[in-house]
């Protein structure tokens, strides 16, 4: 079966509108990201068009994400909401849970640098975001060529592991 964009687009338009809809309804003072889970969100038509109506919206870009597994993040979200809301956490008397708060964080630093030479500019220190934007200028210092790689560092080794070249 052949199916052109313009026909999957026209498939997909009731859905397209229910993301309008639902993106109309919400608040984006201080949202700083978008975390997209389900099969439908790894559709690129669908991500250009709520980056789309973010940026109408919301009159910024606003980054996609998709780091949570689909298949977890249910089922880990409610354990949470539910652990927060329950007896033990609201009655001091009772010991045991306490109220669990995430943050978006690694514990290792990121950095770039030209193979063969021991100068790393970080981009990504430890205890930081992992999803951002960030332009770094890289002098040649080989006549203009070179192979640029990224290192990620382990707090337990010696040296930066490169992890893409």
């Amino acid at each position: 079966m052949k199916l052109t964009r313009r026909e999957f687009e026209n498939i997909n338009k009731d859905m397209m509108g229910r993301i309008d809809e639902l993106i109309g309804k919400l608040s984006w003072e201080g949202v700083v990201g978008i975390e997209l889970i389900g099969g439908g969100s790894r559709i690129p038509a669908v991500q250009q068009h709520i980056e789309a109506q973010v940026m109408m919206l919301a009159g910024r870009r606003i980054p996609l994400g998709r780091h949570l597994n689909g298949d977890e993040a249910a089922s880990k979200g409610a354990a949470i909401c539910a652990s927060n809301h329950s007896l033990i956490v609201r009655d001091a008397s009772l010991k045991g849970n306490r109220r669990i708060w995430l943050e978006d964080g690694h514990h290792r630093s990121y950095s770039i640098g030209w193979d063969g030479s021991d100068e790393r500019t970080v981009i990504a220190p430890a205890g930081g975001e992992l999803q951002f934007h960030r332009e770094v200028e890289m002098p040649l210092s080989r006549g203009g060529s070179g192979i640029l790689t990224v290192f990620e560092s382990d707090p337990r080794a010696t040296t930066d592991r490169p992890i893409l070249r």
